[in-house]
């Protein structure tokens, strides 16, 4: 699949699984993983939609914003490549896509 097709939950299970994390379903989507405030686990993580979440990786990844008359397009510095670039039609989903692409490139398999 396309990162830059991915949308919504599918986007925030790849951004979760770019950091490292794993994932365990307890009759709830949980996310075990590092968090920045020292915690070790996440359930309800939607960086697509949640703009506090969204944030921490735009610290973590040291990642720009550029806003064309179209669309928002995420630059992503931290990486030790090439720059990365993602668009989409808000800037969180555009964020959530250069982490994706950072670590995994532009498709992944399901």
């Amino acid at each position: 699949m396309k990162v830059s097709n991915m949308t919504n939950e599918q986007l925030d299970h790849w951004v979760a699984k770019a950091q490292g994390w794993k994932y365990r379903d307890l009759s709830n989507p949980l996310w075990l993983g590092e968090m920045p405030n020292g915690g070790i686990e996440a359930s309800d993580y939607s960086p697509t939609t949640n703009w506090e979440q969204c944030g921490e990786l735009i610290e973590k990844y040291q990642i720009g914003l550029i806003v064309p008359e179209t669309h928002w397009v995420a630059e992503l510095f931290k990486t030790g490549k090439p720059k990365v670039y993602a668009e989409a039609q808000n800037p969180r989903t555009a964020i959530c896509r250069a982490v994706v692409a950072s670590v995994f490139g532009e498709e992944v398999s399901e």
